[in-house]
């Protein structure tokens, strides 16, 4: 799934840092460096995994007391609206790279593990529930009264954005540790449910002893999990809310730990450190002086503040403000705390004690608790909670009781209707994965021949190993045409050799790395035309291969595809090496003698097709698994990944020939053959295949072949 984020809004023009290639709707290439943008337009990267975006003086806190500028750095697609009121800069980005960047924003990214997971929950699960609809309006306004609550429908351009209003999105600037992509990767997929549906997973910084209902902040609807409870207090609830906001009773909330603070907020909110009690003093002057510019209303200096109705956590929800020349009625909870701040009050938990100011004007003093509506997870409570070593689901089972976290049922289907290929078209399923190669291979010379100045020698090599290209359309003839590709190999090698040896720092070493991607790519050409020898009619199409055998062709395939990467991403060497820019690949073959496996020989061909399609729509952090096994009596291939997924009314369609999806999420009619090949094998071999996605979910795809009887 791609989520939409607004950025920014009411802009005469944008000036953006490419930090890499990114194509408009043209096809006309920008980047790297300084562009001006004042029109509507579209910015896609051309490699999604490497390039990214930097905007100067992105507004974040907004309308809060820690509000400021930050240049903020972002991965994805761009997109430019043109509005009455300017333009707007809105950011496309996957779901689970969304997820990762906002569990690092709202809390820091060495927060303890368990935090990590429950936030990636949360935010997830936030995004695609109920909230993700409109609430319920507030009735029209009484006279004297001003009735106000916000939801997500206040964005008509885009589904979120990236400030507090919705959930901080900061796209690539924060640190994203392992840590947290790997949280993000331990809960893929993972809902907070109630009776079956995604719940509305609201949170806020801290409750301050107390959790509120949902009722108090928004419409009167009555959510069974989103209700008021002592968060790790000792005894029962308070009885009088006034004498419990006095006070500074323990709580999970309640912590100096200065330590945990550092680990666990970024760092304009260590600024913070008076939110589970504070203190604001007014007087009677500056508070109407606030009123009148936040709520239009001129009622001359303040003479009273009078709660008229409480949550169960302390937080007013309707305020009288009587004034000199006036009265008003305020509610709910955000829009007292927007009336009586000129940014915001950290909560509406407040008494109020009138007291006398210098000169003898009235002074208003507000003792209040929490910081955030207060609803759902208490992001600093459940902090306390993971360092004492509560896991994530304990956590989320007490911030939301009566709920269960489990993944929504991906859609499957599967894929029974004939293909309608023609000869041509099963010719180029024989050979397809070679042709992949040979472009890399023709992609790479040409940008030696870019980086030395020799294009006259590029584009001969070039012109050798297309030489061969039309053959290749022929399985027959493709195994004769790939042996000249070794002449090639020397040339091409020799040549970089040569250039290397006369260039020194980082122009050599970007060299040397091409040398050994071209040897690579050779060396894969080399091992493809050896398995196509061994597929050719008269031979048997099943074979009997070493585990061991199997297991080291998919690893080292996939080590071509990172070598190909230049450095953009690795692959980690395991669990514990994860990062943002390192896949975990997961290789799971066995038999029942463990050591051998009868196969279909274009069989490991899908394998490593499928593996590569799952690699290239999944964004680095991500994780892959690959199974080959014995099952009953047949064989059992699944791939599986935590990428992007497809759309369930496109789940059928995507396998037909010619249907690829892009990196960038969007889906186009291309080359793609790497589904359609796996399901003619598949159904050629008299088995059946299955894909399981959801947009955001990542992909699953299965195949079951029998063993013939023989």
């Amino acid at each position: 799934m791609i989520v939409s984020v607004g950025l920014m809004e009411g802009l005469p023009s944008l000036e953006v840092e490419l930090l890499g290639t990114f194509v408009d709707p043209s096809g006309a290439r920008l980047g790297p460096g300084r562009v001006r943008l004042d029109s509507e337009t579209t910015l896609s990267p051309v490699d999604p995994a490497a390039a990214a975006f930097a905007i100067d003086g992105v507004t974040i806190g907004i309308g809060f007391h820690w509000e400021r500028k930050e240049r903020q750095a972002f991965r994805g697609t761009l997109r430019l609206l043109r509005r009455p009121s300017g333009l707007t800069v809105v950011n496309d980005v996957p779901l689970e790279e969304y997820v990762t960047s906002v569990v690092s924003s709202e809390m820091s990214a060495a927060c303890p593990p368990e935090l990590l997971k429950a936030h990636a929950v949360i935010s997830r699960s936030w995004l695609k529930g109920p909230s993700a609809r409109a609430v319920v309006p507030p009735p029209p306004s009484a006279p004297g009264e001003v009735l106000r609550w916000y939801g997500r429908e206040a964005h008509p351009d885009f589904e979120v954005c990236a400030d507090d209003h919705c959930q901080r999105y900061q796209g690539i600037t924060k640190a994203i540790s392992p840590a947290a992509a790997e949280a993000v990767r331990a809960t893929a997929g993972e809902m907070l449910l109630f009776d079956g549906e995604i719940c509305d997973a609201r949170f806020s910084k801290c409750c301050g002893g107390l959790t509120e209902s949902y009722a108090t902040a928004w419409d009167d609807a009555e959510v069974p999990y989103l209700v008021s409870f002592a968060d790790g207090l000792e005894g029962p609830p308070p009885s009088d809310l006034e004498a419990f906001l006095r006070a500074a009773p323990a709580a999970f909330c309640n912590t100096a730990d200065a330590g945990l603070l550092a680990r666990i907020l970024p760092g304009f909110d260590q600024e913070t450190r008076d939110f589970y009690r504070w203190r604001v003093a007014y007087g009677a002057a500056e508070l109407g002086e606030i009123v009148a510019a936040r709520l239009g209303v001129d009622l001359g200096p303040i003479v009273a503040l009078e709660p008229l109705a409480r949550g169960p956590s302390g937080r007013i929800f309707r305020l009288r403000i009587s004034g000199e020349r006036g009265e008003v009625v305020v509610g709910k909870e955000l829009e007292i705390r927007r009336a009586l701040s000129r940014s915001h009050l950290y909560s509406s938990a407040f008494v109020v004690d009138r007291e006398t100011g210098p000169g003898d004007e009235p002074r208003f003093v507000l003792r209040g608790g929490g910081w955030g509506h207060g609803v759902g997870l208490c992001q600093i409570g459940a902090a306390v909670m993971a360092e004492r070593g509560f896991a994530y689901r304990a956590i989320l089972a007490h911030y939301y009781p009566g709920t269960s976290v489990g993944a929504v049922p991906l859609p499957e289907r599967e894929i029974r209707g004939p293909l309608d290929l023609d000869a041509r078209s099963l010719r180029l399923l024989e050979t397809h994965s070679i042709l992949n190669v040979l472009n890399v291979v023709v992609l790479r010379i040409g940008d030696v021949g870019d980086l030395v100045g020799d294009a006259e020698t590029a584009d001969a090599l070039i012109a050798r190993v297309r030489a061969g290209h039309p053959e290749l359309d022929e399985p027959e003839k493709a195994v004769a045409a790939l042996e000249k590709t070794r002449e090639v190999r020397d040339a091409v090698l020799a040549w970089i050799a040569a250039a290397s040896e006369a260039r020194t720092g980082s122009l050599r070493a970007e060299l040397d790395l091409h040398a050994a991607n071209l040897a690579s790519a050779f060396d894969v050409l080399a091992a493809r035309a050896a398995e196509l020898g061994r597929r050719v009619p008269s031979a048997d199409p099943w074979v009997r291969r070493s585990l061991a055998g199997l297991r080291e062709n998919l690893a080292e395939a996939i080590r071509a595809i990172e070598r190909n990467a230049l450095g953009r991403w690795r692959i980690a060497s395991g669990a514990g090496d994860r990062g943002p820019d390192a896949y975990l690949i997961e290789i799971d073959l066995s038999s029942r003698d463990g050591e051998t496996l009868a196969l279909p020989a274009v069989l490991e061909d899908v394998m490593r097709d499928l593996a590569a399609n799952a690699r290239k729509y999944t964004a680095p952090g991500g994780a892959l698994r690959v199974t080959l096994a014995e099952d009953g009596d047949g064989l059992l291939l699944r791939v599986s990944d935590t990428g992007r997924g497809i759309p369930e009314e496109e789940i059928e369609e995507v396998v037909r020939f010619g249907r690829r999806g892009r990196p960038d999420g969007r889906r186009q009619f291309g080359g793609g053959y790497g589904l359609t090949k796996a399901c003619y094998v598949a159904h050629a071999f008299g088995g059946r295949i299955w894909i399981r996605s959801a947009p955001g979910a990542g992909t699953t795809v299965t195949i079951r072949i029998p063993r013939p009887d023989r």
